[in-house]
């Protein structure tokens, strides 16, 4: 593990994801106070940048992602490759279907 706020699995030097559904790493913010609402993270936590048509992610995670890093970054590639989500709407209806 990197740090005692990342999750299981994802890279060879990390642990395997757990079989039950209740566990949660020790000092866990996300995990031990689920309930409490957190301020909105818009920050670019993994460094996602465009040069031209390449994007690029800085700090590609090799691990789980909790629920609103992924969302976080899911964010930014948009913003990056597509700011007027033209593409983006199109292909994100498609997915929905399936």
């Amino acid at each position: 593990m990197n740090a005692n706020t990342d999750l299981p699995g994802g890279g060879p030097d990390q642990d395997p994801v757990p079989a039950q559904r209740n566990w949660m790493p020790a000092g866990c913010y996300r995990c031990e106070f689920p309930n409490l609402k957190r301020p909105l993270d818009s920050a670019n936590h993994f460094g996602v940048a465009a040069d031209g048509e390449q994007l690029g992610i800085m700090r590609i995670p090799v691990r789980w992602l909790a629920r609103d890093e992924a969302i976080n970054l899911a964010a930014w590639l948009v913003v990056v490759a597509d700011p007027e989500r033209k593409e983006f709407e199109r292909l994100f209806s498609e997915i929905k279907k399936s």
